[in-house]
């Protein structure tokens, strides 16, 4: 025999087929496991989206409280400084809110103190009771005597906020209130969900001395 062959006859034997025996071969996805898995992140991110908007909302809404008091500070600091009456006025519209400081203001002359700064993730608002001091004024509220509105950089500010030299606000023509307060709430399109109306916050001046304040629910 040839010595190749007789080696060859000696290997164990090997069926070519034995790793493919039903039932041993690794199994895929089917389509319908395919469309449940899709459907159950579906349903997780529905879930998902709207709790990170609320969040991403009242962060939104904290910070344009504090920049807004920021400004209100700037407007008391500068009507003392410099022996002005300095007025903040607020535009409240679908495209957000718009704040601007202006001092020494004469029937249409007036010189800006600040730059317009736009809030457009906001909007004002009368908002729900907290933990806060009762206002006695609410700028947002629809009543008259509300000091003169003012045009500046193509809008209207129709509610103003006034400091005088010794630093007290006023926001009527007929005296001080004890306490002014500018209410927000997160703004998509001049509206605000039901959803994000907890998102809410509120900046408080008090009247005699143009202190700001700050509150969140």
């Amino acid at each position: 025999m040839n010595p190749q062959k007789k080696w060859l006859s000696a290997m164990p034997y090997r069926n070519k087929n034995e790793n493919h025996r039903c039932g041993s071969f690794a199994r895929g996805f089917s389509l319908v496991e395919l469309l449940v898995v899709l459907a159950f992140f579906g349903l997780l991110l529905g879930i998902s989206v709207p709790a990170v908007n609320s969040i991403g909302r009242g962060q939104d809404t904290a910070k344009s409280a504090n920049d807004i008091a920021g400004l209100l500070d700037l407007a008391r600091s500068h009507a003392k400084s410099a022996n002005v009456r300095v007025e903040v006025g607020f535009s409240s519209d679908a495209s957000g809110l718009q704040v601007a400081v202006i001092s020494a203001r004469e029937g249409v002359t007036f010189t800006s103190v600040s730059r317009v700064h736009r809030f457009p993730r906001v909007r004002l608002a009368d908002v729900a009771d907290g933990g806060r001091p009762a206002a006695d004024l609410v700028l947002a509220e629809n009543r008259a005597g509300f000091l003169p509105s003012f045009e500046f950089s193509g809008k209207t500010f129709d509610r103003v906020i006034e400091f005088n030299s010794r630093g007290e606000a006023r926001a009527l023509t007929n005296g001080l209130a004890r306490c002014i307060e500018i209410g927000l709430l997160p703004n998509v399109d001049g509206m605000t969900p039901a959803a994000m109306q907890s998102n809410s916050g509120a900046v408080q001046v008090a009247g005699l001395s143009g202190g700001v304040a700050v509150y969140r629910p």
